[in-house]
């Protein structure tokens, strides 16, 4: 009976050897023949004019790929890579999201040393563009390996922001604490907010207490405000379950009695917070905004509004030009004028949307540099560059919403890229946050770092008129920009709905319904 069985077992033994070598597995040589065609397709496909073919055949190479054939791919996708960004030249909306997103998910795949050694390479290369570095930085995001990881944090370094910004991101794909107290130090370091974004952003996704004190410590410099500083002082509420506010002094307090084994329960004064505006029920914490209204004809509907200001809302510091003490008769003027327009009735989308507008940047601390872009058909741009929220400023800035009249049709995308246009020009003192009339936004910072966008209804018209490639548009733009959209709908059905808010979801921003 035992005979039986080991001849059977040895039968199965058998059976099975002669079907692995008349058979092989894919990698070996169907793997091979396989790799073989999709090389040919994808050197005729990938310099199609067609984004859905390029796609698909960086798609198709990845799918292909193993791990011997490894290296080879990584260069085919470096070289599309490369490729695709230099089809948009200065026209950055002829570059696919859908083809750097396809070959950056594949090198996220790479297993093989060389290939690996292959895109470190090309990491370190400063002979070829920087654009083409962040992207295979992007790649390297999903490898998590010694090599990768100190790659990244050397990157840290670097002069360039963007490619700072892309090792920020990686690091926090990866979450590795390399690189934690060098991102504590860039908080409050001289560099743009959108490296102190990304730099908050690594921190949060580490969710390490060990950081709380170097945190605190950032938040004691001078160099952190606005935005950066609100999503700093979001990691420490994370870290610690606290709420001190915005004031490192108040963090540093009811730390230091902690330290000490003290009672914490009446440790730190939260205020005075950065501004006291409140927008559609979300607070207002940047220092760099750019409100959006739309004023196409839908909003002349009537509604049913309700007022979302806050009770019992602290009167706003108000300030001169230059910070000094505001002229009493334009003090007066903005008062009057803002209860003149708290007392008109709120009849239709548009009445109620001015009637947010108004009272946001009436409210808007002495801090904060603002613009507004009205939008329909086309746009309009109440002021050209961020200027700081002083009565003169707010007041024009109310007479100007108080002229708009709904008319004509929705061009979402024209709006919002206008918003991203703005960029910081000149140096020191005469540095100013301005419309780049030239050069290629996409590629800026120093920007506005908040978009409050306002609208009733789904883009009709403009640039870009379908709801998902302004969605994909802008998600390309941010991976630089970093730019916050929070967006309010005040009317419209699902798919306006839905358009709002993968907008907002795209950005990390808030997302507000006020149709319902």
């Amino acid at each position: 009976m035992r005979k039986k069985n080991r001849s059977r077992w040895t039968g199965y033994f058998l059976t099975g050897l002669l079907f692995l070598l008349l058979c092989p597995l894919p990698g070996i040589a169907g793997g091979k023949e396989q790799w073989a065609n999709i090389m040919k397709t994808f050197q005729k496909d990938s310099r199609s004019n067609q984004v859905p073919t390029r796609t698909k055949a960086a798609q198709g190479l990845v799918n292909a790929m193993y791990p011997k054939v490894e290296k080879k791919a990584a260069q085919m996708l470096v070289d599309l890579l490369s490729q695709e960004l230099k089809r948009g030249g200065r026209r950055e909306e002829r570059v696919a999201f859908t083809v750097l997103d396809t070959c950056v998910e594949g090198l996220k795949k790479i297993t093989n040393e060389k290939a690996l050694e292959f895109l470190l390479k090309r990491v370190d290369s400063r002979s070829q563009s920087w654009r083409l570095r962040f992207y295979i930085i992007k790649g390297l995001s999903g490898i998590n390996t010694p090599e990768v990881v100190n790659k990244l944090a050397e990157l840290l370094d670097e002069k360039n922001e963007k490619i700072q910004i892309a090792a920020l991101d990686g690091l926090a794909n990866l979450k590795s604490p390399t690189a934690a107290e060098r991102a504590c130090q860039l908080l409050n370091a001289e560099v743009t907010w959108e490296i102190k974004i990304a730099a908050a952003n690594y921190l949060k996704e580490l969710n390490n207490k060990d950081m709380i004190e170097p945190l605190i410590n950032a938040l004691l410099g001078r160099n952190l405000e606005g935005r950066a500083r609100s999503e700093t002082v979001d990691v420490l509420k994370q870290l610690t379950g606290e709420d001190y506010g915005l004031r490192g002094s108040a963090w540093s307090e009811w730390w230091s009695k902690k330290k000490r084994g003290e009672d914490v329960s009446a440790a730190g004064d939260k205020g005075p917070e950065t501004t006291t505006a409140v927008y559609y029920g979300v607070e207002v914490t940047s220092t760099r905004i750019v409100f959006i209204l739309d004023i196409s004809g839908s909003m002349q509907i009537p509604i049913n509004w309700t007022d979302t200001a806050p009770k019992n809302q602290p009167k706003p510091v108000l300030s001169g030009k230059n910070g000094k003490a505001p002229n009493p008769k334009v003090v007066t003027e903005l008062i009057v004028k803002k209860n003149e327009i708290d007392s008109q009735p709120v009849k239709t989308r548009m009445d109620g949307a001015k009637r947010e507008l108004v009272n946001a940047i009436y409210n808007l601390a002495p801090s904060v540099n603002f613009t507004i872009i009205f939008y329909s058909i086309g746009t309009t741009i109440w002021q050209e560059s961020l200027v700081p929220a002083n009565v003169n400023n707010k007041m024009s800035a109310i007479e100007e919403i108080q002229a708009q009249a709904a008319a004509g049709s929705t061009s979402t995308y024209d709006a919002l890229e206008l918003a991203y246009r703005l960029a910081e020009k000149g140096k020191g003192k005469k540095k100013v946050v301005q419309i780049n009339k030239k050069g290629d936004y996409v590629n800026e910072t120093g920007g506005a770092d908040t978009i409050f966008l306002v609208s009733d209804g789904l883009p009709n018209t403009g640039k870009i008129g379908q709801p998902d490639a302004i969605v994909n548009a802008i998600k390309k733009i941010n991976q630089i920009r970093k730019i916050k959209i929070n967006t309010i709908i005040i009317g419209g059905d699902a798919k306006n709905v839905k358009f709002m808010r993968d907008l907002a979801e795209a950005t990390n921003g808030a997302f507000v319904n006020k149709s319902r």
